[in-house]
């Protein structure tokens, strides 16, 4: 797993180094409208058992969501997920998840966020918590890629699972 949190991190600081991401005066927010409105995503994720690393899951899925900004620079938004997964390459199933996010628009092309919700594991027929936070990158105006770390602990006793995503989203204007 330490391989997967590290490929998050380099794609995530070669998209933030490698364009002009970071080309606003540090001390401007830029224009955060694009954060502003609706969007759908597609996201994908591996992970695995945080106390064996051992049992591993991948899933791919659609996102929907809205977002909104502030003039101080602040985002504030929620986020559906729905996605098929396969836990130890057994058969699908649905992981369905709603998360709240919170963040920083660095400038117009730049987000850091936080999240934070629930989902249900129809395999295990469980609830899990879920947190995490990663970036999000305006790459035209209306598309943007993301890098995220997130962790789904069930209160039920099944364990705590953390994965990396990445995930293409379309802005809807």
């Amino acid at each position: 797993m330490r391989g997967l949190r590290a490929l998050v991190l380099a794609t995530m600081a070669g998209l933030a180094l490698g364009s002009d991401a970071f080309a606003i005066d540090p001390g401007s927010n830029g224009d955060p409208a694009f954060w502003n409105g609706f969007y759908l995503g597609i996201l994908g994720g591996v992970g695995s058992d945080i106390a064996t690393s051992t049992s591993q899951f991948h899933n791919l899925g659609i996102s929907a969501g809205a977002g909104a900004t502030t003039n101080d620079g602040f985002y504030f938004g929620a986020e559906a997920f729905l996605a098929g997964e396969s836990f130890n390459g057994g058969a699908p199933y649905l992981w369905l998840e709603a998360d709240g996010r919170v963040g920083i628009v660095v400038n117009d092309r730049v987000l850091f966020f936080g999240s934070g919700g629930v989902a249900y594991d129809t395999d295990a027929a469980a609830m899990a918590l879920t947190g995490g936070g990663g970036a999000e990158f305006a790459v035209t105006d209306t598309l943007s890629v993301r890098g995220q770390y997130s962790v789904q602990y069930y209160p039920s006793g099944l364990g705590t699972f953390h994965q990396g995503i990445m995930g293409l989203f379309w802005r809807l204007e």
